[in-house]
């Protein structure tokens, strides 16, 4: 009799209470790992978050150096090939021919080892002396179209003219033309001397810079038309950054600033970077350089999935496990 009534004690159902408890440990559990989980997530969440502030930070800081460097080359370039510019008004009293102009040109240093071609236009636009070989049918070459060309024409005090890139009728090139007049003893314009730089002299200085996949080098005029750029894109050259919305606002600030810094979207692709715009002083001319957002994000990658939330799982499948051991005590429980 004692027998059965111990086996009906034990085979009796769990009471109320301990339902109850049972199931208030469970919950209790379940929030428990709830909270490991979000405190794991939120963790990462901001790891993350400083490493890419970090990064974006330091590619800030990278492009605004370069840009200070780029700066100074360019303006040495330039302001160099302007010296011979002057040294020619200085030189020629009146419009030399070809001979004279080689024969000059071939003791001026500065133009070893920059791609350049030197001219002399006379007031009409005729080119009436080059260092370098005319049309193949030998026609006349005449550049009275030419902006270089009408600014020095229009304007006596025009000083360097930096044209917008063209391409060369003879050689089929980009070039950046840079122009100034020529006078004679009395300071009567005689004619102007044109140099053309290749194109490609800045845009392969300006690949050997580490700005990462997905960067660029670009060199404007303070007009927003873009001289040189690194990679080239098609059609850049007749494209206006300044009149795009999204450049109205830089060209601005450059203008009062001379430096700008920030995330901006490029117009000629769409893509977002973090980028350096500097007015190179002395010259109507502005240095950018800017690195991908995206490259950057994408540099991020390995310490993601070195920090991928694994952890937080590991500790979800501890927690689940700790959840299901305390509800199987429970249920070893005696009534």
């Amino acid at each position: 009799m004692l027998a059965d009534q111990s086996t009906f004690l034990r085979e009796a159902p769990t009471s109320p209470p301990h339902r109850i408890y049972e199931r208030r440990l469970q919950v209790g559990v379940g929030v428990f790992c709830l909270l490991v989980i979000g405190l794991c997530w939120a963790s990462f969440l901001t790891y993350l978050n400083q490493v890419e502030t970090t990064t974006a930070d330091q590619a800030q800081r990278d492009v605004s150096n370069l840009t200070l460097a780029v700066e100074e080359q360019v303006k040495r370039t330039i302001l160099g090939l302007d010296q011979v510019m002057l040294f020619a008004d200085l030189e020629f009293g009146q419009l030399p021919n070809d001979a004279d102009l080689e024969r000059w040109a071939a003791h001026i240093p500065y133009l070893t080892g920059i791609s350049v071609r030197l001219a002399v236009a006379d007031t009409q636009g005729n080119i009436v002396a080059r260092t370098a070989p005319g049309r193949p049918d030998g026609k006349p070459l005449n550049i009275a179209d030419r902006e270089h060309f009408r600014i020095q024409m229009e304007r006596a005090d025009a000083g360097l003219v930096i044209g917008r890139s063209i391409l060369g009728r003879v050689t089929g090139r980009w070039v950046i033309p840079l122009s100034r007049r020529i006078t004679d003893r009395e300071g009567k314009l005689i004619g102007v001397t044109v140099l053309s730089l290749d194109r490609d002299y800045f845009q392969q200085t300006f690949a050997m810079l580490d700005v990462g996949p997905g960067g660029a080098v670009t060199l404007f005029r303070d007009d927003g038309y873009i001289l040189a750029r690194s990679p080239a894109l098609h059609g850049m050259h007749g494209h206006n950054t300044r009149e795009e919305p999204s450049h109205a606002e830089l060209y601005h600030r450059l203008k009062h600033t001379g430096v700008v810094s920030g995330r901006v979207r490029s117009p000629l692709d769409g893509s977002e970077r973090i980028a350096s715009f500097r007015k190179i002083s002395g010259l109507p001319l502005i240095v950018g350089i800017s690195r991908s957002i995206e490259e950057i994000r994408r540099g991020l990658e390995p310490s993601r999935e070195r920090l991928n939330p694994a952890a937080c799982g590991r500790a979800e499948s501890a927690s689940r496990a700790d959840q299901e051991v305390g509800s199987a005590g429970l249920h070893r429980m005696p009534g």
